[in-house]
């Protein structure tokens, strides 16, 4: 059974291509999109996927009240990223936080809702960056 996920930014530089993965990885499905700019649409269109169509939200409430997922993975701005946290959680969703500029309040109040409903979470703020350095460093280590 494939893992179901929805990408909030799915149209962003970071999110496009975490999509891209996604929907491509045999044991994964993504199931939903949320795009202030492109909703309405078809995400697999957008970003030229050979998948089903992907429909795109305007809001992490209105694709997780259309769709089932098992994952949803926040890659918006800090203004929206806890509102959408926050709204998968309370659906009992597992949420991954790549969304940099949040607070340490907000992360405790993540923290308190999602043990209150028992999902999970995993907060990697400026992943992209990390992914990053990470290449670089094993780049450096591979050369001992």
């Amino acid at each position: 059974m494939k893992i179901k996920v929805c990408i909030a930014g799915a149209t962003g530089w970071a999110g496009s291509a975490l999509s891209r993965g996604v929907a491509t990885d045999p044991e994964l499905e993504l199931v939903a999109g949320i795009s202030r700019k492109a909703k309405g649409q078809n995400l697999s269109e957008l970003l030229g996927l050979e998948t089903a169509p992907v429909p795109v939200y305007e809001t992490a409430s209105e694709a997780l009240n259309a769709v089932n997922c098992d994952v949803f993975v926040e890659f918006t701005q800090p203004d929206s990223a806890k509102t959408n946290v926050m709204t998968a959680i309370r659906k009992g969703v597992h949420v991954v936080i790549g969304t940099s500029g949040l607070t340490d309040a907000d992360y405790n109040a993540i923290a308190a809702l999602a043990d209150e409903h028992k999902v999970a979470v995993l907060a990697v703020g400026n992943f992209a960056i990390t992914a990053v350095l990470l290449q670089k460093f094993s780049e450096m280590a591979a050369k001992y």
